[in-house]
C-alpha cells in the first residue's frame, strides 16, 4: 500500500489552503519573500499587483509547477512540500487555468475536456463525456462541442480551458491572468464565466489585472509588490479603506 500523501482528507479543518512564510529564489534573485495567507473553502482570493511582483510565480508554487525555496503550503491539512506528497494527485485537486489556454490543438472542444478525466481520473468515457458536455454548456460552449480548437476564438478557448478544469472536479482552481492574452471585446465574456463559477462556491485563486473583477467578485484581495504581500483584506479594505501609498498609486493607474 502506498504511503504517499494523496490529499484526500475530507475531515481537515479550515482553511483549505494555508501558505506559511513562502519564499522562492531563481538563482540569487529572491522573487517571493515571506508570503503568508489563507484560503477558505468557497472563497475567491484575487491577487493583484504590478507586472514582475511575483504573482504568477506564487500561483505556480501553489500546485508545485514551481518548487518553493522555503516555507510551507498546507492543502487540506497536509504539507504539499512533504517528500511523501503525491504531486500528480495535488495537481488533480488544485487545477490551473493558464493565460495561454494550453489546449490540445489536434482534438476538438469536447475531447479536450474528456481526456484528462479518462487518463488521469480513470472515469469511463461515457461519464467523462456527460460531465464535459455539462461543463461546456455552463460556459456557453455547448453548441461547439465538435469544433476544432483552430475554429474558435481566444475567448472561447479560455472558456473551454475553464470547462476542462471544472470537469476534473478539483477542490481549487488557480487562474493565471486568464484574460491577458485576449482581445478587449473577449475579456468580459471570460470574466462573466469566472463570476458564474465563483457563484457556485468553487474555491478560486485568481491572478488578474481586472480591478472590477477583484472589486466585485473577490472574497479577499492580496496586493503584491516586489515579491512581498504589501496589503491584503476584503475588497472594501483594499479599494476604499487602505492607506498604503504603494497600493493607492497602483489602483489609481489601473
Amino acid at each position: 500500500m502506498s504511503d504517499k500523501i494523496l490529499f484526500d482528507n475530507t475531515t481537515y479543518e479550515e482553511p483549505i489552503l494555508a501558505i506559511r512564510n513562502l519564499s522562492k529564489h531563481f538563482g540569487s534573485t529572491e522573487v517571493l519573500k515571506d508570503i503568508s495567507f489563507e484560503v477558505k473553502k468557497g472563497e475567491c482570493t484575487v491577487i493583484i499587483g504590478p507586472s514582475g511582483s511575483g504573482k504568477s510565480t506564487l500561483l505556480r508554487c501553489l500546485n508545485l509547477l514551481e518548487t518553493p525555496t522555503g516555507g510551507n503550503i498546507i492543502f487540506k491539512g497536509n504539507n504539499t512540500l512533504d517528500k511523501k506528497a503525491d504531486i500528480n494527485c495535488l495537481r488533480e485537486k488544485v487545477s490551473m487555468v493558464f493565460q495561454s489556454f494550453d489546449l490540445f490543438n489536434n482534438m476538438d472542444v469536447l475531447a479536450n475536456c474528456v481526456i484528462g478525466q479518462t487518463k488521469v481520473l480513470k472515469r469511463n468515457k461515457e461519464e467523462a463525456i456527460r460531465i464535459a458536455t455539462e461543463n461546456l454548456r455552463k460556459v456557453g460552449m455547448g453548441e461547439r462541442l465538435h469544433f476544432k480548437i483552430s475554429q474558435i476564438s481566444g475567448g472561447q478557448k479560455q472558456r473551454v480551458a475553464i470547462a476542462r478544469s471544472l470537469s476534473m472536479s478539483p477542490d481549487i482552481i488557480l487562474f493565471d491572468e486568464p484574460t491577458s492574452a485576449l482581445d478587449p471585446e473577449m475579456i468580459q465574456e471570460v470574466l462573466e464565466v469566472m463570476r458564474s463559477v465563483a457563484k457556485t462556491g468553487m474555491t478560486m485563486v485568481v491572478v488578474t489585472h481586472e480591478m472590477s473583477f477583484a472589486h466585485d467578485v473577490a472574497t479577499n484581495v492580496i496586493f503584491m509588490d516586489k515579491g512581498l504581500i504589501v496589503d491584503q483584506g476584503t475588497p472594501n479594505h483594499i479599494f476604499n479603506e487602505s492607506t498604503n501609498e504603494r497600493l493607492l498609486k497602483f489602483i489609481s493607474k489601473e
